[in-house]
């Protein structure tokens, strides 16, 4: 990915951090998101549950 910056390997390794931290904030982002939903579809059902039976 960085061949073109063999005799510089500081700003390689930047930038592999940077896009490590973009990845890792989606990543943890997406989780929030699952989390968030699958509490309110728990809620919905168990909501739902009492109305039904």
């Amino acid at each position: 990915m960085c061949a073109y910056l063999l005799g510089r390997p500081r700003p390689c390794f930047m930038y592999l951090a940077v896009l490590g931290f973009g990845v890792t904030q989606m990543l943890i982002g997406m989780g929030v998101f699952m989390l968030v939903t699958g509490i309110a579809l728990g809620g919905t059902g168990i909501a739902l549950r009492g109305r039904v039976s």
